[in-house]
């Protein structure tokens, strides 16, 4: 079997996790929230406006950050972003420790006295 064979197998085998899935329903769940949706956009506007403040040197006013902190409460206490938040981590340390099994084969690979062809 050749690496990308093996690769595109690995990522077939990690969309079947429960981890994936539940991480990947979290998203959609996301997504499909049209006040989340709104409360995001509304979020980043306000993230954007900090950056160009630092950019120019700004102070960044009171005002400004009252109001950033408020959409950023709000987004944080929804429902639908813990979960995703929760999916998320456990999606991602599966994810390391593939990462870790990986390099773990590498070394083991790498110290291998057979030769392949390659």
């Amino acid at each position: 079997m050749d690496i990308e064979t093996a690769a595109k197998e690995l990522g077939g085998l990690i969309a079947q996790t429960p981890e994936y899935k539940y991480y990947n329903q979290a998203a959609k769940d996301v997504e499909g929230d049209n006040e989340l949706s709104e409360l995001m956009k509304g979020l980043k506007e306000l993230e954007q406006k900090v950056l160009e403040a630092q950019k120019e040197g700004k102070k960044i006013s009171e005002e400004l950050k009252a109001e950033y902190n408020s959409y950023m409460e709000k987004v944080q206490g929804k429902t639908r972003i813990q979960s995703l938040i929760a999916t998320q981590e456990n999606y991602l340390k599966m994810m390391n420790k593939v990462n870790e099994m990986i390099a773990e084969g590498i070394r083991e690979g790498a110290q291998s006295r057979i030769i392949t062809d390659v």
